[in-house]
């Protein structure tokens, strides 16, 4: 019996039908070599949102100590995560007890963690007195002693979440271990990816980068040829090929894809034995509406200090504002997941009517959505300008998905008007 879609296909999760080495990458054979060597044992794993890291160091790292920068927010919480982990204690106690008796008798016993013992002698017609003592260790020393002890290796998820005031005593709690071959390995985005050596000089040297580079579109149909292959099913290398062309370098997208794909093409609970193509636009944007809205209308409304609302008009029909203007410009471009600000600014003049803003006006623009993205979306910021490089990033790829496939009426890029 073939297995189901949903067993196939795993959105953000733990592929094994679909899961695609990469192997021209040479991804697995040089992590096993530092799992083996590690003779600079902090590997620092970088590459795109949802590319896949945290899918490789699960597959390959054995029993890992599995942490995710979202949910540090000090480093009291780090180590508190680690003594969970490895069901550690930090409350110790001490029992003793003595007992008068015609002849002679005593107890006694000592509980420290998980770790009790216990001894008597007992003569007849006795009185027992006692006395009981228990301290708490810190999370930080408790987590530390049980690290010297583990072959386990730390995987810090998103590292670059953690807020860089809690990095430092974190890293400096570690580095001791590290160099005593304690294998952490923390993974973020490309230009995160030297946090640590950035709070901790004395870290240079001792990292190992380990770059994880964005899919080709070659990579994403190995998904889809796999997960229908041990489907049983037939897919036309066109419609892949289409899928992978969708995903902006995403496998998780890429997953998703190929399951609503096979939810069209179910016939009476069953699937067909060759798929068909679904109506492209209103396939793609059903998927869209799940994604990346509540990130869009944030940066769509902008900053709450914002007081201005001058109209800009779209050749489109559509009356919006700066703000809406620049979000609609760079879903224009395709969106690319990489854009100039000269390529911005002739996507606006592309798009605009009247109403072109000034040079200054649009760099501020870009400024305050990339903290907007920082300080108001959950999660990794969708997008980030760079002042000095003149060049805005789209991060995230479902974002990119979502400005390029959600409808008008999604967006609505629409300003009130006054009554």
């Amino acid at each position: 019996m073939p297995p189901r879609p949903d067993d196939v296909f795993i959105p953000g999760g733990l592929p094994i039908e679909t899961y695609v080495s990469r192997d021209h990458l040479n991804l697995e054979e040089a992590l096993a070599d530092w799992l083996e060597g590690r003779q600079k044992p902090l590997l620092a794993v970088s590459g795109p949102t949802k590319s896949g890291k945290t899918v490789l160091i699960r597959r390959l790292v054995p029993d890992p100590i599995l942490l995710s920068g979202g949910a540090i927010e000090t480093a009291e919480d780090f180590w508190e995560s680690v003594c969970e982990e490895l069901e550690v204690f930090t409350d110790h106690s001490l029992s003793l007890s003595t007992e008068d008796t015609d002849g002679f008798g005593m107890t006694g016993g000592a509980s420290a963690g998980f770790v009790q013992g216990a001894a008597s002698t007992q003569n007849d017609r006795s009185t027992g007195r006692g006395v009981t003592r228990s301290r708490t260790a810190s999370s930080r020393s408790a987590a530390r002693a049980a690290l010297r002890k583990t072959k386990r290796v730390i995987y810090i998820d998103d590292f670059h979440y953690i807020p860089p005031d809690q990095q430092l005593p974190i890293i400096r709690g570690l580095k001791d271990l590290i160099f005593d071959g304690l294998g952490v390995v923390v993974a973020a985005v490309p230009h995160r990816a030297y946090d640590v050596v950035r709070v901790e000089k004395e870290m240079t040297g001792r990292v190992t980068p380990f770059p994880v580079a964005q899919w080709s579109v070659e990579d994403l149909q190995l998904i889809a040829s796999q997960g229908f292959a041990a489907l049983g099913v037939t897919v036309d290398d066109a419609i892949s090929l289409k899928l992978a062309n969708e995903s902006f370098g995403s496998p998780h997208l890429m997953q998703m894809h190929c399951l609503n794909l096979c939810k069209v093409n179910r016939e009476g609970g069953v699937l067909r034995a060759a798929f068909i193509e679904p109506d492209w636009p209103s396939f793609f944007e059903k998927q869209a509406s799940a994604t990346s809205k509540s990130a869009f209308d944030l940066l769509k409304n902008g900053p709450r200090t914002r007081r201005d609302r001058l109209p800009r008009t779209l050749k489109s029909g559509v009356v919006t504002d700066i703000y809406g203007a620049v979000l609609a410009a760079i879903a224009n471009t395709g969106p690319r997941t990489t854009l100039s600000y000269d390529e911005i600014r002739a996507s606006l003049r592309d798009l605009l009517a009247s109403g072109m803003p000034q040079s200054n006006e649009i760099t501020n623009v870009l400024d305050q959505m990339t903290d907007i993205a920082k300080t108001k979306i959950e999660g990794e910021p969708v997008l980030e300008y760079s002042i000095e490089y003149s060049r805005l990033d789209l991060v995230d790829p479902y974002f990119a998905y979502y400005l390029r496939w959600a409808s008008p009426e999604e967006k609505d890029l629409a300003i009130p008007t006054k009554a």
